[in-house]
């Protein structure tokens, strides 16, 4: 009788044990290599004292930051002087009230004057900020706060009574005016869904007029010319504001194992690209130094950089500020020196 071989037995165990390890690690090998060197990339010991934009602390500089629920531009209201405009609604014993403010800003960065316009939201008010006016397209009135600080509502005059124009007759008014400068249209509440309330400046007033046609601009419209110039450059190029480094913390890919990552395959959510979820550390530039700060990325395999927030920058000639605009979330950042170096 032949006895079996127990290290032969032992061996072919390792073998099909080894065998079954590599079949399940190996689908997932480039996986754990980009994991392995994570480990190894240390973050330099310069960054490791960034916060975000929103927690910076500075003994020279502070960091001012508005929020708005609705896209207004900043504006240039004149060589030393920004408006920042901001909005929101809130919500108060059943009560939505809409608040809409604009804020001037000298070229030290420092609050001059404020407009803060608050009502319920039936109250059926709606402000739109064009050039030096700020318009209630509702109740038919205008501000000139951003030209003399006066607060009180203008009375804005229909050029034609309840008279309706054709879409023919407002672009060729438009045409033989063209010093008319629209600002936009706006739905009459309550009335056909074609009729229409077109304003336009003329002679430093504002007027309106009813059109049956849906109208938005002709040749003739301006936009707002106001609205701050700003400096548009890829953050790695910008003397002011420059990315310095980015650190890979953690790969995005999931292991071939995991069975919702075939399901979601071709679904068009992009839940299969790999990549990796990083920090971006930024520089500021400012007259008396730097400000510092680091933000959430994540990098495409190709090295794309995919941050969560575009800043458009403005420096005022002969000013002591810095302001980054961030359109897309609707969010502004003044840094100015604090009140007590002014």
């Amino acid at each position: 009788m032949k006895i079996p071989n127990k290290k032969a037995k032992y061996k072919k165990l390792a073998i099909w044990t080894a065998a079954f390890a590599v079949i399940i690690v190996l689908p997932d090998a480039s996986m754990y290599w980009q994991q392995f060197k994570l480990r190894t990339e240390a973050l330099p010991e310069p960054y490791k004292g960034y916060t975000e934009l929103d927690s910076v602390i500075d003994d020279y500089y502070e960091i001012i930051r508005t929020d708005s629920e609705f896209i207004e531009p900043v504006l240039q209201a004149n060589d030393s002087t920004i408006i920042i405009i901001t909005g929101g609604r809130t919500e108060k014993a059943s009560n939505v009230f809409i608040e809409n403010n604009w804020y001037k800003f000298n070229l030290k960065g420092q609050l001059t004057d404020s407009l803060k316009l608050k009502f319920r939201q039936n109250e059926n008010h709606h402000f739109d900020t064009f050039n030096d006016y700020i318009l209630d397209t509702d109740q038919n009135t205008y501000r000139t706060w951003i030209i003399n600080n006066d607060s009180n509502a203008i009375p804005i005059k229909n050029i034609a009574d309840d008279r309706r124009f054709t879409q023919n007759e407002v672009e060729n008014l438009l045409s033989q005016q063209k010093y008319l400068s629209v600002s936009f249209t706006d739905r009459i509440s309550g009335e056909d869904k074609n009729t229409h309330k077109l304003f336009f400046l003329k002679n430093n007033t504002w007027h309106y007029l009813i059109t049956d046609a849906l109208f938005y601009h002709s040749s003739t419209y301006n936009q707002n010319d106001k609205e701050v110039k700003y400096t548009v450059t890829p953050y790695d190029s910008s003397t002011l504001f420059q990315r310095t480094f980015v650190h890979k913390e953690h790969w995005k890919e999931s292991s071939f194992w995991n069975i919702s990552k075939h399901l979601t395959w071709g679904t068009g959510n992009g839940s299969s690209g790999n990549g990796w979820d990083g920090t971006s550390y930024f520089q500021i530039t400012m007259p008396k130094k730097n400000i510092y700060f680091k933000q959430f990325v994540t990098i495409d395999e190709d090295g794309t950089l995919r941050e969560r927030f575009n800043y458009f920058i403005y420096k005022p000639i002969g000013g002591d500020y810095l302001l980054l605009n961030d359109i897309e979330n609707r969010k502004n950042y003044l840094i100015r020196p604090k009140s007590k170096f002014n």
